[in-house]
């Protein structure tokens, strides 16, 4: 048992197909597989287990979808998601040089060490955690992700920003002042750390995280032969 695939892998069947067809369907448990582990990373609940017992996932998908995005087993999609594609988590270990990167703003009573500690870059963190989570919950628009006028912000990380009016603990959704250069993912501490040397930014370093993470590979034309003529 235990050398079984079955036991090692998360095995994911086709519905039955002639052989000819290119691309085959998941039968139900599968599909409840997939999209309980890329939702919750977790096992499917009785609901999906329930659905998929009666043939009738596929049908509700858009229900399900909704369902468990409001479950609080979804902020697992939250971390694992915005930890590998924006590398967020790597904020907690990235090494940072705080006196030589803020320089004349660094706190003078306090080393670089402190200044990026390890609370700090958690607040950083939870900020692209929570900004990405607003977006999928409130079902923002995707533009958001690059521009707009709030972020998630307490009065450490507000004062590290310089956004003035903010104050106590909780982060919590806070709208920019005019003219802030603040808003969408790319100008929140997390990403602007993530891509930088310890000492100093880099342009090369976030401009290929902009390729690669943001704008991606140019999709192939996939208009028909007679309109590319």
């Amino acid at each position: 048992m235990l050398a079984s695939p079955r036991f090692l892998f998360r095995l994911e069947l086709p519905e039955t197909a002639p052989a000819t067809e290119r691309f085959v369907r998941l039968d139900e448990y599968s599909l409840a597989s997939r999209l309980s582990y890329f939702l919750w990373s977790t096992m499917p609940d009785e609901e999906l287990f329930r659905l998929a017992d009666n043939h009738e996932l596929r049908s509700n998908l858009r229900a399900q979808v909704q369902r468990m995005l409001k479950d609080s087993k979804a902020q697992a999609l939250v971390r694992n998601f915005t930890g590998q594609w924006l590398q967020a988590r790597d904020v907690e270990s990235v090494p940072i040089n705080a006196r030589a990167v803020l320089g004349g703003n660094a706190r003078p009573n306090r080393d670089g060490r402190v200044e990026f500690d390890g609370a700090f870059r958690k607040l950083m963190r939870s900020e692209t955690e929570m900004y990405f989570e607003h977006l999928i919950r409130a079902d923002r628009s995707i533009a958001e992700l690059v521009d707009s006028d709030y972020t998630f912000l307490n009065e450490r990380l507000a004062t590290h920003y310089g956004v003035p009016g903010v104050t106590g603990d909780e982060l919590r959704l806070v709208h920019l002042p005019p003219g802030s250069p603040r808003g969408g993912i790319l100008t929140q501490g997390t990403i602007l750390a993530v891509t930088s040397n310890p000492t100093r930014t880099s342009p090369v370093k976030r401009g290929l995280f902009i390729l690669d993470n943001i704008l991606g590979t140019p999709t192939y034309d996939l208009r028909s032969p007679t309109d590319r003529r």
